[in-house]
C-alpha cells in the first residue's frame, strides 16, 4: 500500500511538474511561469524590460451576455492571435483570468507608449465569431520598467497602479509608471516613509486584529488568526494593505528591529491573554530573507512556551523568493525553533506544487475566493482535487480562511479541510475584545448541514 501510495505521488508529481507553468485554457505560460522566469539570478534578468500588463475591460460581460464557453474561446483566440503577432519581440503570459502580461525589452518610454498603442489597437479591432455571437474587446494596460538589478515585486506593484489608474480613466487606456506618476502616487499616500511608520507607533495606529480559527471536527476552537491593522490617523480612508510593503523595508533598516520586536512582544502578549494556545500569525514573505527579524520572533516566543506559533506568508511572494539560498536556510531555521510554515493561497495561479512539496511547508491555507471559485467553476474542482491528494502525502495540512458562507463551509468539508476561519463563525476583533468573542461562539448549528461531518472524510486519509 506504502508502494502504492508512492508511485501514485510520483506519477502526480510529474503530471504537475509539466502543467506547473501552463495556463490550462490558452496554453500561454501562466503567474508562476513569470515569477520563476523573472526572478533576479535568472538568465531572463539580463538586460532591462518593459511590463506590460493588460487587462480585457469587460470579460465579464462577455461570459454574463453569451457564455462561459463563449469567454474562453474568445481568451484561446485572443492568446493565439497575440503570440503571433509578437513573434521574437515579446514573452506573454496569462496571470489571471482577465489579466495578461507581456515583457519586451526596454528602450525608452516613447518606444514602450508605442508599443502599448499597438497592443490596444491589436486587440480593439481583434474580433471572434462564436457560437453565433460577434466578440469584439478592448484592453487597459499599465507599464513599468523592471531594471536588471530592481526587485521584481516593486516592479509588478508599480505595474499593478498604472493598471488600475488606466482602468479607473475608462476603456482602452495606457498608464505608464514614469517619474511623474511616481511622485502622483507619493502626494496621494501610496508610499509611507521611517517618520510615517515612527508616528503611527507613537500614536498606537497599528492594530492586531484577532479572529478565532475552528476546528470543524470538535466543533471548539482550535487557535487564533492574527493580523496586523494599521489606521493612519491622517489618512481615515487608507487601511494597512496601502502600505504593508513598504512597511517593513522601514522596520528592517539598520537600528529599527527593536520595532519589529516590540510587535511581535505584543502579539504574543495579545495571544495570551486570549488564553490562545496556537496562533496563526500572518506576515511578508520579506521576513524570511532576514535572519535578524527572525531572531526577534525566537526570543520572544521563548517567553511564552505554552504557545505555537504558525506564520502564514504570500504563496506567490514567497514561491518567487526560494531562488535564494538565504531564504530556504531560514524557512528550515525557523523550523529548528518551533515555528510552523504556512502559505497563503489568493489564487490558484499563484499556486506551484511542485515547488511547495519541495520546500519545508507545514500548512496550505486556501482564501475564502478560492473556496468560492472552486464551488463556481467546474474546471478549478478539477485543478484542486490532485493538489489536495499530493499535498496531504507529503503530510502538508490544508486549511481555509476567510469563510464567510455556508456555500463555502460546505466546500470546505467536502474537501476534507479541518481548520477554518472567516467572519462566518466570528469578526476579527481587537485582543481586548476577542474572550468576549469567544464566549459568544455558538459554532455547531453552522454544521446543521452536515450533522456527519466526521465521518464525511477521514481527515487522516486522502
Amino acid at each position: 500500500m506504502v508502494l502504492q501510495d508512492q508511485t501514485d505521488a510520483k506519477n502526480t508529481n510529474e503530471k504537475l511538474q509539466r502543467q506547473a507553468y501552463i495556463d490550462t485554457l490558452t496554453g500561454l505560460r501562466n503567474r508562476p511561469a513569470f515569477l520563476n522566469e523573472f526572478s533576479v539570478k535568472t538568465k531572463m534578468r539580463d538586460m532591462d524590460y518593459c511590463l506590460f500588463m493588460c487587462r480585457i475591460d469587460h470579460l465579464t460581460m462577455i461570459n454574463q451576455a453569451y457564455s462561459n464557453q463563449v469567454g474562453d474561446t474568445y481568451l484561446k483566440s485572443l492568446s493565439k492571435m497575440l503570440l503571433g503577432e509578437l513573434g521574437d519581440n515579446g514573452v506573454i503570459y496569462r496571470l489571471s483570468g482577465d489579466v495578461f502580461m507581456i515583457a519586451e525589452q526596454w528602450k525608452d518610454e516613447t518606444h514602450a507608449l508605442n508599443f502599448a498603442e499597438r497592443l490596444k489597437d491589436l486587440v480593439g479591432t481583434f474580433t471572434i465569431n462564436a457560437n453565433g455571437y460577434s466578440v469584439r474587446q478592448s484592453i487597459s494596460i499599465g507599464i513599468a520598467k523592471l531594471a536588471i538589478n530592481q526587485d521584481l515585486n516593486e516592479a509588478l506593484n508599480l505595474c499593478q497602479r498604472a493598471l488600475d489608474a488606466a482602468h479607473k480613466k475608462g476603456e482602452s487606456q495606457i498608464q505608464i509608471a514614469n517619474d511623474n506618476f511616481i511622485r502622483l502616487l507619493d502626494a496621494q499616500g501610496a508610499f509611507i516613509t521611517q517618520k510615517d511608520v515612527e508616528a503611527g507607533l507613537t500614536t498606537k495606529e497599528f492594530q492586531y486584529t484577532m479572529q478565532p480559527v475552528i476546528n470543524l471536527r470538535t466543533a471548539s476552537v482550535a487557535g487564533v488568526d492574527v493580523k496586523l491593522s494599521w489606521q493612519r490617523a491622517d489618512k481615515e480612508n487608507l487601511l494597512f494593505d496601502v502600505y504593508r510593503s513598504q512597511f517593513l523595508e522601514i522596520i528592517m533598516k539598520r537600528n529599527h528591529d527593536y520595532i519589529f520586536s516590540s510587535m511581535v512582544q505584543e502579539l504574543l502578549t495579545s495571544a495570551k491573554a486570549a488564553n490562545s494556545k496556537q496562533v496563526y500569525w500572518h506576515s511578508r514573505s520579506r521576513i524570511v530573507e532576514h535572519r535578524s527579524m527572525l531572531l526577534y520572533v525566537s526570543d520572544e516566543l521563548q517567553k511564552y512556551p505554552s504557545i505555537k506559533m504558525v506564520i502564514a506568508l504570500s504563496a506567490k511572494n514567497l514561491l518567487a523568493r526560494t531562488s535564494r539560498a538565504t531564504v530556504i536556510n531560514n524557512l528550515h531555521y525557523l523550523r529548528e525553533i518551533g515555528i510552523s510554515i504556512a502559505l497563503d493561497v489568493d489564487n490558484l495561479d499563484d499556486f506551484n506544487v511542485l515547488q511547495i512539496t519541495q520546500l519545508p511547508i507545514d500548512e496550505i491555507i486556501l482564501s475564502g475566493q478560492v473556496i468560492e471559485d472552486i464551488t463556481n467553476d467546474r474546471r478549478v474542482q478539477e485543478r484542486i482535487t490532485p493538489i489536495v491528494k499530493l499535498l496531504r502525502k507529503f503530510d502538508i495540512k490544508i486549511a481555509a480562511t476567510n469563510i464567510a458562507t455556508k456555500g463555502q463551509l460546505k466546500v470546505v468539508i467536502e474537501l476534507g479541510i479541518e481548520h477554518c476561519s472567516g467572519d462566518l463563525f466570528g469578526p476579527s476583533v481587537e485582543h481586548s475584545a476577542y474572550s468576549d468573542l469567544i464566549q459568544s461562539l455558538n459554532i455547531e448549528p453552522l454544521l446543521d448541514d452536515a450533522p456527519n461531518i466526521v465521518s464525511i472524510r477521514d481527515f487522516s486519509a486522502d
